[in-house]
C-alpha cells in the first residue's frame, strides 16, 4: 500500500468517508476533521511523514466501530486498510476516530 500524501488528505478536510469492516455487511460514515503532522520517521530511501487523521461520526443511528482494521474509501483515494481507535463523543459528534500512520 502507497502512502497517500499529507497534502492530499489535507484538501480531503471536511468530506465525507465509508469506514466498513472486512466480511461484514455494515459501514459508518465519516468526515474527516484534521491532519496533523507527526515528524517523520527514517527510511532506506528518503525519511517518511508521520501523521495522524481525525475523523467524527456524525449519525448516532449508526451505532460505531470499534477499535480494529478497516476499510477506509473516498471516491478520491483508493480503499485503505487501516488501524482506526474510538476516541469517544465530543460535543458535535456521536463519536471520534483517530488513525496513526507512522
Amino acid at each position: 500500500m502507497k502512502r497517500i500524501p499529507t497534502e492530499l488528505w489535507r484538501s480531503l478536510t471536511g468530506s465525507s468517508f465509508t469506514l466498513e469492516p472486512a466480511q461484514q455487511s455494515w459501514s459508518v460514515t465519516l468526515r474527516l476533521d484534521g491532519v496533523h503532522e507527526l515528524g517523520e520517521r527514517a527510511t532506506p530511501d528518503e525519511p517518511l511523514p508521520c501523521y495522524s487523521l481525525l475523523f467524527s461520526q456524525q449519525a448516532p443511528a449508526q451505532g460505531h466501530a470499534p477499535q480494529g482494521v478497516y476499510r477506509l474509501s473516498h471516491p478520491q483515494l483508493e480503499a485503505q486498510e487501516l488501524f482506526v481507535v474510538p476516541l469517544g463523543p465530543a460535543p458535535n459528534a456521536h463519536m471520534t476516530y483517530e488513525i496513526i500512520l507512522n
